[in-house]
């Protein structure tokens, strides 16, 4: 690098020697030629220029000096303009021309203060408005006027009355007006001729000047002229390594300060040429990068990836999961010419030229699903989807192609399984209408005969010829029938409960008595056994409750029951309690938790879930004899019906503890009196002889309800099914007609529509009777007509009250004519036997009516010798309620006990 400078350096200072006194000869030459020119022409180009110089300069200042002046009028009237536009007014013309003749005024006073320059306004219409010589409102078309309307702002020189004139304009768009300031030429150049001999006298001063002060520099400038020249040379020839021209603040010095920058922006611009090689290349090398890895991606994708052309649909690339999906290889594809179409069905070829119109018009396509045609010849389904490019001005087609064929397989697994579920379903539905049948005939099939059993019990029951041994044998087919009826509603109750179709009738109850009456009947019962029984409140207890109070009762009573029955020694224990024992409101839910304890025989850990099962009895063959073995499946799933579940622990030859959680709503209690009644027997009734028709299929069911019936005085006709009832119903014309549902020919229902549907016989009340106790007979039979329902086997004192309310017949009784439950007053007794025994207290009674409820037979019998023992005044009234226990006569151990309940 020094050497190369030191190079520079002489060749400088040679190049310097050579030509120093060329230039310095050239440069004095150029300056005595030029001298000599300026003094040969000095006169005619200073007085031409001065002249042009003057003239110019004449016209620029009064051109300035005008446009001022119009600046200054302009002004005016845009205020003017504007206050009218503040005012609201500048649309209204009387106030626009006020403003504007005012105006005009104060412009006329201006005009008269010059005596050299004219102010005139004319508006579009080349009407004057102002003007120093014609009067206003003047129609002034002139040419120059119509130069001046059209270029709207200038100058401009006119002759008028042999006048030169020079003016300048400016138009006000606010009103249309063109303001012009003119003056004439001859006043304007009166003072031409001293500036113009002013412009000589200083043009040849400064001359002089000017020749000698360039001769003194022509020496310096040709030295850095030089310098210049041979830098330049330099960078002609590629040296961009410099050291900067030294500067100076002349002309030259700028020159060399432009060549300085000018050397900087090359070099900076080679730099930036270097970095944009380098750059450039650092990009191609990514690129490569990036089309290595896109081939990478390309060749080992799972996916399928082709490329075909868009014009024809020929392939012009495909990755290996492609070509393995379709069993081609890429030099088939390519030198067979194979398109898309040409592996595609010919069923895909809609669907294909839909995509393609898409992809047409959207410049994508799919996802969608086809299949191809494998090269051995079997189909494969696959899901495409895809695009448009473009490369070299030619389009191609590219898509993404994913093998479905494992999805497809899954599909028609998964069908499979859906079919083979609704196949599942229908029989699971078929089998569960086929269970609710078989419980519905088997329950009519069993109540029928039942019916027969139990009427006749009734029937023989009011023979007051029957001698003790008699009765007693008529209450053991009675108590059996009734047991045979209980275990019936056992089966029907699970089925209802694991169908659904059991409800919960909620009602408010004192929750404080309803535990105090359970307490009193199983203290009772565990005295019985000589075991002890506990009742321990944890907690607080809600008095009221607003739930079904029948259904917690069976619950609590079915586990207490259990927990008697398998408990010899020890004791059992019933706990209450609020899981949080916090205050409560009425209307809150709280969570009660209901806990019986034993010290029983226990349970074995293996065999705690079959307890739950219907059918299941556990323990010793002793214990398996009694029951059913559905209370606990019963009461499991009515727990869980309540929201509940229910839960056990237990230990062989230890004892069981069971509970569950209840979510019960609380309310305000409000105790309601039950009425008292006290029915006799009816042996007939007063007034006209009333008609019955009797419907029925089974021999035995028509009889029970003729005997029951006849005795009454009621006039009877029988029919063994519907169309013969019907035709009956024609004949006999009854007041009532009691109808079977189920039968042959033609069933109680479409008998009862026919019925209905007759003007001679819709009037006649109809009761169906039906060993069904499914409620949708029982709505079924309402829907068709019925005026009401009673199930088999039929309760005499049932059925009176349903034809009293049908017939409103006024009952006999054994001890004289009375009126039913509907009268009024009640007649005195009339015998000893009438009047009210001496009973038990009023929670005694509501213990032995739970018993009645509940159906225990048994319990009953214990509890009227139970009474006797701990107080024998009530020994009358004991042996009256062992006597209607033994005989099964529910209702009137009803009737019994409402006399002694709370009120």
């Amino acid at each position: 690098m020094k050497n190369q400078h030191l190079q520079f350096h002489r060749s400088f200072i040679a190049m310097n020697q050579k030509t120093e006194s060329l230039i310095k000869r050239k440069i004095q030459c150029k300056f005595t030629v030029f001298t000599f020119i300026m003094l040969a022409l000095f006169g005619i180009p200073v007085v031409t220029i001065g002249y042009m110089v003057i003239s110019n300069t004449v016209y620029r200042l009064q051109g300035q000096l005008f446009s001022k002046e119009l600046n200054q009028v302009h002004y005016l009237i845009t205020q003017e303009h504007q206050i009218l536009q503040d005012a609201g007014v500048s649309g209204l013309s009387a106030y626009v021309e006020q403003a504007q003749q005012e105006l005009l005024l104060q412009l006329q006073r201006l005009q008269s203060d010059s005596h050299s320059e004219q102010l005139w306004i004319i508006n579009a219409q080349k009407t004057l408005l102002l003007h120093p010589i014609y009067p206003k409102y003047h129609h002034y078309d002139m040419p120059y006027i119509k130069t001046m309307l059209a270029e709207k702002s200038g100058t401009i020189r006119y002759v008028q009355d042999n006048v030169d004139y020079y003016a300048v304009f400016q138009w006000v768009p606010e009103w249309e007006w063109l303001i012009v300031f003119s003056i004439d030429q001859k006043t304007l150049f009166a003072e031409r001729t001293f500036y113009l001999e002013m412009v000589l006298m200083s043009g040849g001063l400064v001359l002089i000047f000017v020749l000698g002060f360039s001769y003194f520099l022509t020496s310096g400038i040709a030295r850095k002229i030089q310098i210049i020249l041979s830098y330049l040379k330099e960078i002609e020839h590629g040296n961009l390594q410099l050291s900067p021209l030294p500067s100076s603040s002349d002309e030259i010095g700028l020159i060399q300060s432009g060549i300085n920058n000018m050397l900087d922006k090359v070099s900076s611009a080679n730099q930036l040429l270097l970095d944009e090689i380098t750059h450039r290349q650092h990009i191609e090398q990514e690129l490569r990068e990036s089309e290595a890895y896109w081939h990478l991606l390309f060749q080992e994708s799972l996916g399928g990836l082709v490329l075909n052309r868009f014009s024809d649909g020929a392939f012009v690339d495909a990755n290996p999961a492609y070509l393995r999906l379709i069993g081609y290889t890429k030099e088939e594809l390519l030198t067979r010419r194979l398109s898309f179409l040409d592996i595609t069905p010919p069923a895909y070829f809609q669907a294909e030229l839909a995509q393609i119109k898409k992809l047409q018009e959207t410049g994508r396509y799919g996802p969608y699903e086809k299949v191809y045609l494998h090269k051995l010849g079997y189909s494969v389904p696959v899901r495409l989807s895809g695009l448009i490019l473009e490369r070299m001005g030619e389009r191609f087609i590219w898509s993404n192609v994913e093998d479905i064929t494992e999805q497809k397989r899954s599909e028609i697994a998964l069908r499979e399984a859906r079919d083979n579920a609704e196949q599942a379903k229908f029989a699971a539905e078929t089998a569960n209408r086929a269970k609710s049948t078989f419980l519905a005939n088997m329950s009519h099939e069993l109540r029928t005969p039942l019916n027969g059993i139990l009427g006749y019990t009734q029937i023989l029951r009011r023979d007051a010829s029957l001698n003790e041994k008699q009765r007693e044998g008529i209450a053991i087919i009675e108590r059996s029938g009734e047991y045979l009826l209980t275990l019936i509603n056992d089966i029907l109750d699970l089925f209802k409960v694991e169908a659904g179709r059991i409800e919960l009738y909620q009602t408010t109850f004192n929750f404080l008595h309803f535990i105090e009456e359970i307490t009193e009947l199983f203290k009772m019962r565990a005295s019985q056994k000589n075991i002890a029984f506990i009742y321990e409140p944890l907690t607080a207890l809600p008095t009221g409750l607003y739930a079904d109070e029948k259904r917690l009762r069976q619950i609590i009573i079915n586990l207490l029951s259990n927990a008697v029955k398998f408990t010899e020694y020890g004791g059992v224990s019933l706990k209450i309690g609020l899981v949080e024992s916090l205050p409560f409101c009425d209307g809150e839910t709280v969570l009660i938790r209901f806990q019986i304890e034993d010290t029983g025989i226990g349970i074995d850990d293996e065999e705690i879930q079959k307890i739950f099962l219907p059918f299941q009895q556990i323990g010793e063959i002793s214990h398996k004899s009694e029951g059913t073995g559905l209370g606990l499946s019963i009461t499991k799933n009515l727990v869980e019906l309540m929201n509940g579940e229910l839960h056990v622990k237990s230990a062989l030859n230890k004892g069981s503890c069971f509970w569950f959680i209840l979510p019960l709503k609380t309310a305000s209690y409000l105790v309601k009196p039950k009425e008292n009644e006290n029915t006799p027997v009816i042996r007939g009734y007063a007034g006209e002889r009333r008609r019955i028709l009797i419907v029925d299929d089974k021999l035995e069911n028509r009889s029970v309800l003729v005997n029951l019936l006849q005795p009454l005085g009621f006039d009877l006709a029988e029919a063994d099914n519907g169309i013969t009832g019907l035709e009956q119903a024609m004949r006999f014309v009854p007041d009532l007609i009691l109808t079977d549902l189920v039968m042959p020919a033609m069933d109680g229902f479409e008998l009862t529509r026919h019925i209905r549907q007759s003007p001679k016989l819709q009037h006649i009340a109809i009761i169906a009777i039906s060993a069904s106790v499914f409620d949708y007979h029982q709505n079924e039979s309402q829907a068709a007509g019925c005026n009401a329902f009673i199930g088999k086997p039929v309760h005499f004192e049932e059925l009176l009250d349903l034809i009293q309310a049908q017939l409103n017949v006024p009952w006999i009784y054994d001890t004289g004519i009375m009126e039913s439950n509907k009268s009024s007053e009640m007649s005195a007794p009339h015998s000893l036997a009438d009047l009210p025994l001496l009973g038990p207290n009023p929670q005694q009674a509501q213990q032995l009516y739970d018993l009645v409820l509940m159906g225990d037979i048994a319990g009953i019998i214990h509890a009227g010798e139970f009474l006797v023992k701990q107080q024998p005044e009530l020994r009358l009234f004991s042996e009256k309620l062992q006597e209607l226990a033994k005989q099964f006569a529910e209702e009137q151990l009803t009737e019994l006990l409402q006399n002694y309940l709370p009120k």
